[in-house]
């Protein structure tokens, strides 16, 4: 009886021990500064493609596509993260869908503007904040095509003219064509994913130090190993949307699993 006392102090002893460590690690983590996020990414589909790793290696790169895509998403998502995330960098891609639904953009400009606003007063006092350009959107009626462009054009000018007043930069998207996109809204994996994240660095590259002179560019590739399982894919193509438009089908076949596509990571990181 009494060796099986001994046995079970001693094993009593021993998941004390245990748990002690195990408290002790615990506390030894919590107590460990937060990592800042280098670069918060928040936005509608457009950038539901991009991988952070891909981005930048180095760097803590966070992308969150928004449940509800439109500026008031993007307000809610930005209100409940107030002085939550230690970030560096926010950039902020939404509005498309809003300038698409509303036939003026005196109905879009407001609330981007209190969007802005918001996401000032709830990032830390040094972090700074980026809005990607409206991109193009090419429908199967060019005059949908046309009036949406026209819409997306003054749109973003009148962004341009507010830079200084709310403290932004603007990402610009100057050189996206019809063949960046796989079903005229959507970024294609081959092509409009490394134009856009390339356009995206250009701009962060300098705030994050990072050298991208052309002795130093290289290019790789990557191996895309996971499924796409794209919202909008090829066999959906013809897909009615919500506000009655179509989107035309450019046919790109790239999308298969386990084709290799271009990085886009073609700067040395610091």
């Amino acid at each position: 009886d009494k060796s099986k006392t001994k046995e079970k102090t001693e094993l009593s002893e021993h998941k004390i021990e245990r748990i002690e460590n195990i408290n002790r690690l615990n506390s030894s983590k919590s107590n460990e500064p937060q990592r800042n996020i280098d670069v918060l990414i928040i936005g509608t589909s457009v950038v539901k493609d991009l991988e952070p790793r891909k981005i930048y290696r180095n760097k803590q790169v966070k992308i969150n596509t928004l449940k509800e895509k439109t500026i008031k998403g993007a307000r809610s998502f930005i209100q409940s993260q107030s002085n939550k995330m230690p970030v560096n960098n926010v950039v902020i891609q939404v509005g498309s869908n809003d300038l698409d639904f509303e036939d003026s953009i005196d109905q879009v400009i407001p609330p981007f503007i209190e969007l802005l606003k918001e996401t000032k007063e709830s990032m830390p006092p040094d972090c700074n904040i980026f809005v990607g350009e409206i991109l193009p959107r090419f429908y199967q009626n060019r005059t949908e095509t046309r009036k949406f462009d026209e819409k997306r054009l003054d749109f973003n000018k009148i962004l341009e003219n507010h830079t200084e007043e709310y403290g932004f930069t603007i990402i610009r998207q100057k050189n996206m064509t019809r063949n960046d996109f796989r079903d005229g809204i959507h970024l294609s994996l081959e092509k409009g994913v490394p134009t856009y994240v390339r356009n995206l660095k250009e701009i962060l590259n300098p705030i994050l130090g990072i050298s991208s002179g052309n002795n130093q560019q290289r290019r790789e590739r990557v191996q895309y190993n996971r499924g796409y399982n794209h919202q909008y894919g090829i066999q959906n193509c013809h897909q009615s949307y919500s506000n009655g438009h179509q989107y035309a089908n450019y046919n790109d076949n790239q999308y298969q699993n386990g084709r290799e596509y271009p990085s886009y990571q073609n700067e040395r990181e610091h």
